[in-house]
């Protein structure tokens, strides 16, 4: 499965509105602005990269690359999204990153979702 895969079905699956299993519904405002991430960052920069090949390090360039060329705020929406994505095609099983590492101020722990690792850009670099 590839990034653009996973995005594509998590817009469809996650946010159906009459999908039972679906807990919190969103508003239609808020997939919109999801989907024109994805359209717009998403697709274009990681789409073709299979969803096991990121990893906190790939996730990292590519939200520094678009902080640098747009904005921190949207590289963040971007890091966001990309989120929801990958905690989403865990709870799937399509799936595991076990051993990603995120440093943290009390320490480091271990995650399974790349981008969650991964620093947010309006962070600053520590050591």
């Amino acid at each position: 499965m590839t990034v653009a895969e996973l995005a594509t079905a998590w817009l469809k699956t996650a946010y159906h509105d009459d999908d039972p299993r679906v807990l919190r519904q969103r508003r239609e405002q808020t997939v919109d602005g999801y989907a024109s991430v994805i359209r717009a960052h998403v697709i274009p920069r990681a789409g073709a990269i299979p969803i096991a090949e990121v990893t906190a390090d790939r996730a990292d360039g590519l939200l520094m690359d678009i902080a640098r060329e747009k904005s921190v705020a949207t590289s963040n929406k971007v890091r966001n999204v990309m989120s929801l994505m990958f905690d989403w095609a865990i709870q799937q099983g399509n799936f595991s990153a076990a051993g990603s590492i995120q440093k943290t101020r009390y320490g480091a722990v271990v995650v399974a979702n790349p981008i969650r690792a991964t620093r947010r850009s309006d962070e600053p670099d520590t050591v």
